[in-house]
């Protein structure tokens, strides 16, 4: 992430929507030189459509949503996205970058897509660390910002939502309502995942028997 917040935007020379590009650029330098004085919230969620769990940093400006800094943990490298907004809400650039590693083990970027916004719709996009200039109807463009929109209202919407509702179960509190995702037996207790109706994910404790009947629990809303 610290690497993601030290990069520049490379902006095209194509005279393609120059006033939105500039407005990227504008909110994206905005944001994260105003970064300290803005409220963070940092959450694990799920974005509709992906089985994997994405740890998310979003950044609140005066009620104002401004950026999502989203992690997708993975074996092989996270793939890490930033989400910048303006100041009315609106989603005007994004960075996905797919990490890897070296023979040494050391972190590399494998690659890098660029996508730039205007009024909820792909105006430009600079795909692979080359930076090729992709027009927003390419096939790989359509994809990559359907992707990212996605993933923007979905978080958007597990960032203002109200604290989940829950339930006093023998002197603790816990989820009142979710999803079960995943069950598995640890060492002191039955590990379950959740994800509550605004998209984000809990983990609970629960008795060992629940671990020995996932099909009545697996995928349901309990």
């Amino acid at each position: 992430l610290c690497l993601l917040l030290a990069c520049t935007l490379t902006m095209p020379t194509s005279a393609t929507a120059p006033d939105s590009l500039a407005r990227a650029r504008a909110v994206y330098a905005e944001v994260n030189q105003g970064a300290q004085r803005m409220s963070t919230q940092r959450f694990l969620a799920r974005v509709p459509g992906v089985e994997y769990t994405s740890e998310v940093v979003a950044s609140v400006d005066k009620g104002q949503l401004r950026k999502l800094a989203v992690t997708d943990p993975d074996d092989s490298g996270n793939v890490l996205t930033d989400l910048y907004f303006d100041n009315d809400g609106a989603l005007v650039f994004a960075l996905r970058t797919t990490q890897g590693y070296t023979a040494a083990g050391k972190v590399k970027t494998r690659n890098e897509h660029r996508l730039y916004f205007a009024q909820d719709r792909l105006v430009h996009m600079l795909a692979g660390i080359p930076k090729a200039p992709l027009a927003p109807g390419d096939r790989l463009a359509q994809a990559e910002a359907a992707t990212t929109q996605t993933m923007a209202t979905a978080l958007r919407k597990a960032t203002f939502a109200p604290p989940s509702p829950t339930v006093a179960v023998g002197g603790q509190r816990k989820l009142a309502e979710g999803t079960v995702i995943n069950m598995e037996n640890g060492d002191s207790a039955c590990y379950i995942t959740l994800v509550d109706p605004a998209g984000r994910v809990h983990q609970e404790l629960a008795d060992f028997a629940l671990c020995e009947v996932p099909e009545r629990l697996l995928n349901r809303q309990v």
